[in-house]
């Protein structure tokens, strides 16, 4: 009985930081807010994180609002002919019903601006607000994970892979602001 109980219990206590960082909102699921550490002279920040639609009408997610930060916007990294383009998002990320939007290198990401000189350190952790036009305000916690884990545990901290790109993520030279 007694290691039946403590089977039960590693297993359950395992999972608490998993279920513990995921968040929802009416008919949204929200899943592991990250970011990685970043140097003070770094100018931007990008965040990672999942959304999933468990209704059975789109929503859109339309801003963050991230007080530790001079902003936050929504983008997208698009790759045409060999050169990686970061697009701005201005009307929004819809989220079809059903489906889960993954926000992840090479793609859909929350750009954190201004970090105003303030390194960005492992196990901090910012309040965050996911603005959706159905769901209405989403508050979340983003996490400040160490490079190589992220919501499936494989690495995202390499962006460098995208050609025309360098391997820092903030040199914005190659990047293109227009939808």
């Amino acid at each position: 009985m007694r290691r039946t109980l403590l089977s039960f219990l590693l297993t359950a206590t395992a999972a608490l930081p998993l279920s513990a960082h995921e968040f929802s909102g009416k008919d949204l699921e929200i899943g592991h807010p990250y970011t990685h550490p970043m140097p003070s002279v770094a100018p931007t920040a990008i965040a990672y994180l999942t959304v999933t639609n468990t209704g059975t009408e789109p929503d859109r997610l339309v801003a963050v609002e991230a007080t530790n930060f001079e902003g936050a916007s929504l983008h997208r990294t698009e790759i045409a002919d060999g050169i990686a383009r970061m697009r701005s998002q201005p009307d929004g990320i819809v989220i079809p019903p059903g489906e889960t939007i993954a926000f992840e290198p090479n793609g859909y990401h929350v750009m954190l601006e201004g970090l105003g000189g303030d390194p960005i350190e492992l196990d901090e952790t910012f309040p965050a607000v996911l603005v959706f036009q159905r769901a209405g305000n989403v508050e979340i916690v983003i996490n400040v994970d160490p490079r190589g884990a992220g919501i499936s545990g494989g690495d995202h901290s390499d962006q460098s892979d995208m050609e025309g790109m360098g391997d820092d993520p903030n040199d914005h030279d190659e990047m293109d602001e227009e939808d």
